[in-house]
């Protein structure tokens, strides 16, 4: 009998302690870090995101590293946001670099994605082409509580014939993530 053993832990970061830095004009305070570790049969997994504001509260960038561990490979890497704003329109720039240990190659990679905002700032939609593959288009829709918290998140991803849909569904508890569910299916079309 094969077990699987699954952990999952998310920290979000926002302690009485820490500076008033990621705290907005309303005075809400802001995500600094989350944090997610994973095993899954025998498969380790974490990833790491901060998150910096402008004075107003409006994104500036984030920082993502990861890591991914299992018997055939061993990956580590770092995406790095640099956001830019003009109405309800927000562009980032995105620097990928992936390490694999076991391989002992470094790949890095430069691209960009726009975003749309609603009339509150969050945002509502975003694709991006992958810039290796004219052909992969990835779609993602957002959607929020009346706190501002996300709760849903729809990806579809078409990558030449090949589709692939997932979503992702977010629970909170007072003002913390308490919980990701993933749902989708991957197909081929004709």
């Amino acid at each position: 009998m094969l077990l699987v053993a699954c952990v999952a832990m998310v920290f979000v970061s926002c302690s009485k302690d820490e500076d008033d830095t990621n705290v907005n004009p309303d005075g809400k305070r802001l995500v600094s870090k989350i944090y997610l570790e994973r095993a899954l049969d025998g498969e380790l997994e974490y990833y790491e995101l901060n998150f910096q504001y402008d004075k107003n509260g409006i994104i500036e960038k984030i920082i993502e590293k990861g890591r991914e561990v299992n018997g055939s490979y061993d990956e580590e890497w770092t995406y790095t946001y640099v956001f830019s704003r003009s109405g309800n329109k927000l562009t980032s720039k995105n620097d990928y670099t992936c390490t694999d240990h076991k391989k002992g190659k470094t790949e890095t990679e430069t691209y960009t994605t726009d975003y749309i905002l609603n009339d509150k700032g969050y945002i509502t939609q975003y694709e991006w082409t992958d810039e290796d593959n004219d052909e992969r288009i990835i779609y993602n829709t957002l959607s929020y509580d009346d706190n501002g918290l996300l709760t849903k998140r729809t990806k579809k991803e078409n990558e030449g014939i090949s589709v692939s849909e997932y979503t992702y569904e977010y629970s909170w508890s007072n003002g913390n993530l308490v919980s990701r569910r993933q749902s989708g299916s991957s197909y081929v079309t004709n």
